[in-house]
């Protein structure tokens, strides 16, 4: 006979009596209990009217659940109703249970205080049949090293059970990734599972994890040993409820504790592994206004959920700049993957592609590493670039000096313009004068809105856009300008890299370029 059951039990045996007598009882499940386990408070009493008291804490400690039930019974032909309310609560120390008022057909009766102790769980000794064992593989750690923990439960092959239920670990403060079960194998005559964690510590410090349990049921088998359980009155739902389930007896396993100690990495760095970092660019050379998509990526094994978001400044571009995906997965080996990030840049000149890089704590040489990519060098056609610009503004004054300096026979320099060139220019100066002329009223239309043809060839080129990305790098350039752009920019985003599919509302998107001033 289990002893968690011996409170409730010693209550069915009693019913008789308390009928007799129209007294009430008070029971504990079990006189001791672990820290961070349960116990359940149970009052019984028999009469017509019974009204049991409000309870909300119990000793200090909050009541967490409830569940009554009912009995009737017959004797010399007086039939009588018993009641049993029981109170479920955690204490996380020992406690004194005070008396509680019952009211019993009109009467106030009361229980008798119990008290309750509490104490630390502790693992099974290590030549026990069945032991549950939590270890680390390495300790001390870096912050943001991975670190596994790994939990087995053990038994010799004599020693079974029905059903093993194992607890997760308790592992606050942990950043901790779940390892698939290890296949069951047999070490030292026992037979052993062993369940897995990577953790990464992600500050500075010592953490205690807590113990854990397995909990270990054994069935009932009918029959057996001519057990008072078998009698069918057992099968009725109060003593279900009461016990927990009829069918299954439970038992619970502890594990040892553990304490994982993470040291700061040097010269405040953040990011711990083996990595190797590389960028790419869909293309060298683009027309003015389109796109050149830069691809960042970092492979290797280490904490790569904590590498930041690269954001590359580049003069004179409109740099939009994706959130970055991480793909990895946690094994044996540790916890390895590809960080990606897609960055666009729409600019009208020639630009250059900084080089990027990011610096970490190297696993294998224990010491700082910098990985850099080159800088990369992109030409822009069809938008004039600095350096044009540049060697036009330097050109123009000499080739006018040139134009305007000759020599005389005496080799004095001077700035007339000869006799024959000026009537070659007066002549050239009457036929633009006819050409402007006819030209004036269709130029004179044409310049009265250059804004508007501006805005209308967009206009136009939005309308004519049926594939996401075309509309994603004619709007690019404007990514700052208006709030519509930015939300219609975020959903072709989604949709070009998240395989999203975020309608676009175009409409909004005109009604801006057909409101909106261009500059000349």
């Amino acid at each position: 006979m289990k002893k968690q059951h011996l409170g409730k039990i010693l209550t069915l045996l009693l019913f008789p009596l308390l009928l007799w007598s129209g007294s009430v009882r008070a029971t504990l499940d079990k006189p001791l209990i672990y820290k961070g386990d349960s116990a359940t408070l149970t009052l019984t009493a028999s009469g017509d009217n019974i009204t049991f008291p409000s309870i909300q804490e119990i000793g200090g400690f909050k009541v967490l659940g409830t569940s009554q039930s009912k009995s009737i019974t017959t004797i010399n032909g007086r039939s009588t109703r018993a009641v049993a309310k029981s109170y479920q609560f955690a204490p996380t120390k020992s406690v004194n249970i005070p008396s509680y008022e019952v009211n019993v057909d009109g009467e106030n009766l009361k229980t008798k205080e119990l008290s309750l102790d509490v104490t630390q769980p502790t693992a099974a000794s290590k030549d026990a049949p069945v032991q549950l064992e939590m270890h680390l593989d390495k300790n001390p750690v870096y912050v943001g090293e991975g670190v596994k923990l790994s939990l087995t439960f053990k038994r010799l092959p004599q020693t079974e059970f029905d059903k093993v239920e194992l607890a997760e670990p308790d592992l606050k403060g942990l950043w901790a990734k779940k390892l698939p079960p290890s296949p069951q194998k047999v070490e030292n005559g026992y037979i052993t599972q062993t369940y897995s964690y990577l953790l990464f510590p992600q500050q500075e410090g010592n953490f205690t994890i807590p113990a854990t349990y397995a909990k270990l049921g054994t069935q009932r088998q009918s029959g057996r040993r001519g057990s008072m359980f078998d009698d069918p009155f057992f099968n009725d739902p109060f003593f279900s409820s009461a016990f927990g389930g009829a069918n299954i007896s439970w038992k619970k396993l502890y594990s040892n504790d553990v304490v994982l100690t993470a040291k700061p990495l040097p010269e405040g760095l953040e990011i711990y592994g083996d990595f190797t970092l590389k960028a790419s660019v869909d293309k060298k050379k683009i027309q003015a206004n389109k796109a050149v998509n830069l691809t960042i990526t970092i492979a290797g094994e280490g904490n790569l959920d904590d590498i930041e978001k690269f954001e590359p400044l580049i003069d004179e571009a409109v740099v939009y700049a994706d959130e970055p995906t991480v793909n990895a997965s946690a094994t044996d080996e540790g916890y390895k993957g590809v960080f990606k990030q897609k960055i666009a840049i729409v600019a009208d000149q020639n630009f250059t592609i900084p080089a990027l890089g990011f610096s970490y704590f190297d696993k294998k040489t224990q010491t700082k590493k910098i990985l850099q990519t080159k800088k990369i060098e992109i030409e822009v056609t069809g938008g004039g670039t600095h350096s044009t610009q540049k060697a036009m503004i330097e050109q123009q004054p000499i080739m006018a000096d040139k134009t305007a300096i000759t020599e005389n026979k005496a080799g004095d320099i001077s700035t007339q313009t000869p006799p024959k060139a000026h009537y070659l220019w007066l002549l050239a100066g009457i036929m633009i004068g006819l050409v402007l002329g006819l030209l004036y009223p269709l130029l004179q239309k044409r310049l009265k809105n250059p804004k508007k043809q501006k805005s209308d060839t967009i206009v136009h080129q939005i309308e004519k856009a049926k594939e996401d990305k075309t509309l994603f790098e004619l709007l690019l350039p404007f990514a700052n300008d208006d709030v519509r752009i930015k939300e219609a920019l975020n959903k072709l985003e989604k949709n070009l890299y998240k395989n999203a599919h975020e309608e676009i509302d175009k409409d909004a998107i005109l009604d801006y370029f057909e409101d909106i001033t261009f500059e000349k």
